[in-house]
């Protein structure tokens, strides 16, 4: 199987119950349990246009199901490929209720050879490269972290309370496997790391696996919890020390149903602050030692040699 007909999603509520629902992927706007539906709903890939196509469906009451609950219940972070003029960006979307209102991230750190070609001057003259690669993405320059809806909780007399204030360190694909780009958007206030990823190329391969566990690292450095959906697996959810709470099985369509506790506080964690200063500075012992040794062989062969 290459993966390709394999959808998972993921739906998040933050103060309900959990649950696991396998076999074919819901719509959008479909939870079993709507006397305690989930808040967040998380699509690794989709088109903006079936979206919107979706909700105007529900408005019109062209969709009727008793379980279908109206679009401004759920904040929405989907997985969206954007075209701006002639630019086109791997992007992160999140709203509530009007997609038009969509605030968009644009991925900042592009995959060579997958999602631009490098050197497409010289590269580009070949017809296999062309077709494998027929133009670029351009990357994205922001590093604030996204606003993140939510409904106020439902212990809040009659819903009055203002809705927890959160925000969003928005990661695309593979970002969430570089810890450089993650800290850029730490900001001392309560934050959720998501990652919305396309794995299908690795196929039915243990890659999906140990992008999972790369990705486990940054909820561990930021002390964040990280949601991620990816279309083919691995679906999880990951609290502030790395544990994986959640996870729908590779290959496997469905939709994981989650409850997370939500961050009240935030808090800058050492590497947030100081990102691979560590690191950094034990290569740079390495080298001071690997020179030094240099130096002292250098200066032993230079002195005079005594004679017995």
């Amino acid at each position: 199987e290459d993966g390709k007909s394999i959808a998972q999603q993921l739906g998040l509520r933050y103060d309900g119950k959990q649950e696991m629902i396998p076999g074919q992927p819901k719509e959008v706007y479909t939870d079993p349990n709507p006397e305690n539906p989930f808040t967040v709903y998380v699509e690794p890939g989709t088109k903006m246009e079936d979206v919107k196509a979706r909700i105007d469906a529900k408005k019109s009451g062209s969709t009727v199901e008793s379980n279908k609950l109206p679009p401004e219940n759920f904040t929405h972070i989907l997985g969206i490929d954007d075209q701006q003029l002639d630019a086109y960006y791997n992007s992160i979307a999140v709203f509530r209720g009007d997609p038009q209102q969509a605030t968009l991230h644009h991925k900042v750190h592009l995959v060579p050879f997958g999602e631009y070609l490098p050197a497409r001057g010289l590269f580009g003259r070949f017809d296999f490269i062309r077709e494998q690669l027929p133009g670029d993405f351009q990357a994205g320059d922001s590093s604030e972290p996204l606003p993140f809806p939510l409904p106020p909780s439902d212990e809040t007399p009659a819903r009055s309370a203002p809705a927890p204030h959160l925000s969003l360190i928005p990661l695309v694909c593979f970002e969430d496997t570089l810890g450089r780009v993650a800290r850029r958007f730490v900001r001392d206030e309560p934050q959720i790391i998501v990652n919305v990823t396309n794995d299908a190329w690795f196929r039915d391969s243990e890659g999906a696996d140990q992008h999972l566990a790369n990705a486990i690292f940054r909820a561990i450095e930021l002390r964040r919890p990280l949601i991620r959906t990816a279309n083919t697996g691995v679906t999880a959810v990951i609290d502030p020390l790395g544990r994986v709470t959640h996870q729908l099985p590779r290959l496997q369509e469905g939709v994981l149903l989650a409850s997370i506790p939500l961050p009240t506080t935030g808090g800058l964690t050492f590497y947030a602050r100081h990102g691979d200063i560590f690191a950094q500075s034990l290569l740079g012992l390495v080298l001071l030692a690997t020179l030094h040794a240099a130096w002292r062989a250098r200066q032993h062969q230079r002195s005079p040699r005594s004679i017995p």
